[in-house]
């Protein structure tokens, strides 16, 4: 569970830290130049990782980096280890992780998401329904809002196709298009999730809507603060305890 974070964060800004660490994933994925695919399912192994874990103790600027080199895997791209950290410290030159730390997270996560890293998207679907409804000027405005999804998460509750639909509906909106007839005869499709999907949507903007990037890193630093507080107290523990009780092949983790 996360009970450690609520501890010092509201669920709200957790929720915030959270948004702010997908932003980091699209921007390390972007100067990468990796596929928006990356970008979904490295933000899907994010929200999977802190729905069980806290990030006062797994620091998201060296869990956010794994998750992006986990999906690069998955999704059959190429990055390797050492592009991967010389991006991190040209984003945050003061950047704390070295490649062995990012190697030993990487394990740590693959047993923390039971290994199941195959991610389903609604991108196919939206271009087939778009098709099917003869509404294909409506792509770019639902696939914008399916990228904006992955902010959220959604996507550990809801099957892609329905987040999809949702977004489709919400294109149609925007353009002031009719699709009410072609949604009443699909079939096996429940209205009243679509209409909650468009609900936390439009929550998540609402949200957007009252904080700025200023706000997001201010509660960043407030973060970083208390995991540094964290570890120092960890590190002095051990060393105290070391001379002691530990043997010399034990080390401190990255993890506390």
């Amino acid at each position: 569970g996360n009970a450690k974070d609520r501890q010092v964060f509201s669920v709200e800004e957790r929720s915030r830290l959270l948004v702010y660490y997908t932003r980091f994933i699209h921007r390390l994925a972007r100067d990468l130049k990796l596929r928006q695919r990356v970008i979904a399912t490295a933000s899907v192994y994010l929200q999977r990782f802190y729905v069980k874990n806290n990030l006062l103790h797994f620091d998201p600027r060296l869990i956010a980096p794994c998750m992006v080199y986990l999906a690069v895997k998955v999704e059959e791209c190429h990055v390797n280890s050492r592009t991967l950290l010389s991006n991190l410290r040209r984003i945050d030159p003061g950047y704390p992780y070295e490649i062995k730390d990012l190697l030993e997270a990487e394990f740590f996560i693959l047993e923390e998401l039971d290994c199941k890293l195959v991610v389903f998207h609604p991108y196919r679907s939206l271009q087939q329904y778009l098709s099917d409804a003869g509404f294909p000027e409506l792509l770019k405005t639902a696939w914008f809002l399916v990228n904006d999804s992955y902010q959220t998460d959604m996507h550990l509750t809801y099957p892609p196709y329905l987040i999809g639909l949702a977004c489709i509906y919400m294109a149609a909106a925007v353009h002031e298009k009719d699709m009410k007839q072609w949604f009443s005869e699909l079939i096996s499709v429940d209205m009243k999730e679509i209409s909650d999907i468009i609900e936390e949507m439009i929550d998540f903007y609402n949200v957007c809507r009252r904080i700025d990037e200023r706000e997001l890193e201010l509660l960043n630093q407030r973060l970083i603060a208390e995991i540094t507080t964290s570890q120092t107290m960890s590190a002095r523990a051990i060393e105290a305890s070391r001379t002691s009780e530990m043997t010399p092949t034990q080390t401190f983790s990255i993890f506390h």
